[in-house]
């Protein structure tokens, strides 16, 4: 007799809304708010979550303000011992790292380079990524991984009247809020 084992990925669909207030926006999961994101400084954002963490999310990357690079740096938590690993989120060029592997906000296997341009943008992670820590990756570098290729763990799209939308796989589901709210933010003029 075989048996048939099927894979279960759960994942998890964030929407960022703004607002009455121009400077803030809600997140809900399953119609459930999730999290208040709210600007705090030029390049500075708070982010309260429901089970009372706090992110501060600053566009300034070792100093300075890169594209496509935000850092997210838990602030306070009941959890934060618990947490020790999960302190910090650093998005540098779409590439960032998380529980040994790396991962990219950039195409998939099997998508063209003009539906990344034009279309949603995803999460990937990369196999057999060369590189251990993402301080060591120079910008030549990271200007030729926009050929690389991943495992899509998420997919981000969408803003206007029906919000922006992450959805993000089981395996990123630790850091999913920050990085949601971190995609929102590198991709929109909040």
């Amino acid at each position: 007799m075989s048996s048939i084992s099927t894979v279960v990925r759960l994942s998890s669909e964030y929407v960022i809304k703004h607002a009455n207030d121009p400077g803030e926006a809600a997140i809900t999961v399953s119609e459930r708010v999730a999290g208040h994101l709210q600007r705090k400084g030029k390049e500075v954002f708070e982010l309260s979550c429901d089970d009372k963490e706090r992110w501060i999310l600053s566009k300034k990357i070792d100093g300075r303000v890169a594209p496509f690079s935000i850092m997210a740096t838990l602030e306070s938590s009941s959890a934060q011992k618990e947490k020790k690993e999960l302190q910090s989120l650093k998005i540098r060029n779409h590439l960032f790292r998380y529980n040994g592997n790396f991962y990219m906000i950039g195409m998939p296997e099997g998508k063209a380079t003009r539906e990344f341009m034009t279309g949603a943008k995803y999460i990937v992670r990369l196999v057999n990524f060369p590189f251990s820590d993402i301080d060591t990756i120079d910008t030549d570098i990271i200007s030729r991984l926009r050929r690389q290729r991943g495992v899509p763990i998420g997919k981000i799209f969408g803003l206007g009247a029906s919000g922006f939308h992450a959805i993000i796989e089981n395996e990123l589901q630790e850091i999913a809020l920050p990085l949601a709210a971190s995609c929102y933010l590198i991709y929109s003029s909040f």
